[in-house]
């Protein structure tokens, strides 16, 4: 995902929730990152949501001091962070998310350098995940269309009768 680009300790993806004005830790790898995967925290709160808010990749390299450092992610997990790059993810204009990568292992300070590559890495994961959406809403629609109120989640046929549905299969590992 961009640890060892980015020389880090962790590194996760935060998908925005527009509904609830949430971020979801969609996947996150290193110590503490299997223990994130599904959990929220408010998408106005943290560094990640003022790069969502202000549309620009965030470098703070010393966290503590900065006044919208959201600790209770680091409290609940015992970890500290120490700094951290947040890349905003946009696709077509609309927020999808939030590219972290924090803890800049042997300089300890993250640079422009960083900047770049992490917000390179964020422009092809907001395509990726705007295109699994779509793919969804398809594969729903689809469904529904021939199943009537029926989704694929809930329909026995459908699954194995459409070629997209056996691919999504086969990607959840289902």
């Amino acid at each position: 995902m961009g640890s060892r680009a980015l020389q880090c300790e962790e590194c996760s993806v935060l998908l925005y929730d527009e509904g609830n004005n949430e971020f979801e830790f969609f996947a996150a790898v290193g110590h503490t990152g299997k223990e994130l995967e599904k959990e929220r925290f408010p998408a106005d709160r943290g560094i990640a949501g003022r790069a969502l808010r202000e549309q620009t990749t965030q470098v703070v390299n010393n966290v503590q001091s900065d006044p919208d450092f959201y600790r209770s992610i680091d409290e609940e997990h015992n970890f500290k962070t120490r700094s951290i790059v947040a890349a905003p993810m946009f696709t077509g204009g609309e927020p999808v998310g939030v590219l972290n990568a924090i803890n800049k292992v042997e300089t300890k300070y993250f640079n422009k350098v960083d900047d770049q590559i992490l917000s390179a890495i964020a422009d092809e994961v907001a395509l990726a995940v705007k295109n699994a959406k779509l793919f969804d809403y398809v594969v729903n629609s689809y469904c529904k269309i021939r199943q009537g109120l029926n989704s694929c989640k809930g329909c026995s046929r459908p699954l194995k009768s459409w070629t997209p549905c056996m691919r999504q299969l086969e990607m959840s590992g289902v």
